[in-house]
């Protein structure tokens, strides 16, 4: 898949969902996913349904999906890029495709935007079209390896209603490196080393609630943990 094709690429793919969903499995309450190709790891929403799709040269894509409204999932996205490919080339590159968008789709609102995440530096695209659909497509780079997430919905209502849980999956969101293999204790870690940094950043931001969210996923992994028993006792 090129790279400059990846932004129209996952579009297409969110109106295709709205149709044709298989249910290959569901996603058991509070279970992380990790790649099988292990690029990264992130905790599923409870009870939605796993879709895998074919393999495309060197690129991956795997989607989840809502167990009522199918028009409702996460699709997430890898592939390689280049040597020295950055943000900003992207950000380039993705400016076109959203003035096509436009022109392709003139009642549509289309926002583009650089932004921080999960403690990453991320490029998002908004997208609405009236009736038929509402999308989210966050992506970032890590080493020479991109990965992008989509978050989807058949309108604005269904999207809002959902957009906590789509919060949930790119916090939890984990890059892994190159596609290394990587033991359970690595992902833990990899896992402990995420929530620690949201609930501290959480608690910055005097979001109370997030921060405690985030201090108990981390002693649900690992209960003796000092820092998460410490930002534990700080919470009112």
């Amino acid at each position: 898949m090129d790279i400059k094709k990846l932004l129209v690429s996952s579009a297409m793919i969110c109106v295709l969902a709205l149709g044709c969903v298989t249910e290959s499995g569901h996603c058991s309450e509070s279970s992380a996913y990790t790649d099988t190709e292990g690029k990264y790891v992130f905790t599923p929403p409870p009870g939605w349904l796993e879709k895998d799709f074919p393999p495309d040269s060197a690129w991956r894509r795997i989607s989840f999906n809502h167990p009522t409204f199918r028009s409702v999932s996460v699709l997430i996205i890898t592939g390689p890029v280049s040597a020295g490919y950055t943000l900003e080339n992207l950000l380039s590159e993705n400016r076109e495709k959203v003035k096509r968008f436009r022109q392709q789709y003139p009642s549509g609102n289309f926002i583009i935007r650089k932004d921080r995440m999960a403690d990453m530096d991320v490029l998002v695209v908004d997208i609405e079209i009236p009736s038929r659909l509402r999308q989210r497509i966050v992506t970032f780079l890590q080493g020479q390896t991109l990965y992008s997430l989509t978050f989807m919905a058949g309108n604005g209502k269904q999207f809002l209603d959902n957009e906590g849980t789509f919060q949930a999956v790119m916090d939890s969101f984990v890059p892994l490196g190159e596609g290394s293999e990587y033991s359970e204790k690595e992902v833990e870690k990899a896992l402990l080393d995420r929530y620690r940094i949201l609930a501290q950043l959480n608690v910055k931001l005097k979001k109370m609630d997030a921060a405690r969210f985030y201090v108990e996923k981390g002693l649900k992994l690992s209960p003796e943990d000092e820092t998460f028993l410490q930002l534990q006792a700080s919470l009112p």
